[in-house]
């Protein structure tokens, strides 16, 4: 099954708990957990898994500056949307700055070039393709909470 939003994702897991009782586990994009630790029926939250590039718990004075400014502005916790953005934002504004170019080839080049970068939420790894890797971090949903898997 393919879910499109965390409340799809919720909506299929709620019911498979509870009119079917299958209790196999789930094993979420992070896109299709966003919000799902309010929508889910947390007496049945067990072996629900979620892989981000989100880490919650990073421990810097930047990430921590970034959260509080992030939830004072929107009302919100920031998310893998927010940071990613942030850190997208500011890389093209290096790329563009640093080539005084606004072609796309360009700041694609300098980027590529670049290779790595440490961002608001973790490090970058762009490779030769233009793709980003980046650290993923396994979570359960427990009791309403996502906890970070250790192993």
């Amino acid at each position: 099954m393919i879910a499109a939003s965390g409340v799809d994702t919720a909506k299929f897991i709620n019911y498979l708990r509870t009119q079917m009782q299958v209790q196999t586990p789930f094993h979420l994009s992070s896109w299709a957990s966003l919000s799902i630790t309010d929508l889910i029926d947390s007496s049945y939250n067990t072996n629900v898994y979620t892989y981000t590039q989100y880490d919650d718990t990073y421990d810097t004075h930047e990430f921590e500056l970034f959260k509080s400014g992030f939830a004072e502005s929107f009302g919100i916790e920031p998310n893998m949307l927010a940071t990613n953005s942030y850190d997208l934002v500011y890389l093209l504004e290096e790329a563009i700055t640093e080539n005084d170019s606004e072609e796309i080839e360009e700041i694609k080049e300098y980027i590529v070039n670049k290779g790595s970068f440490v961002g608001m939420n973790g490090n970058y790894f762009i490779n030769t393709y233009g793709d980003c890797e980046k650290s993923v971090y396994k979570l359960l949903i427990k009791e309403g909470e996502f906890v970070l898997m250790t192993n």
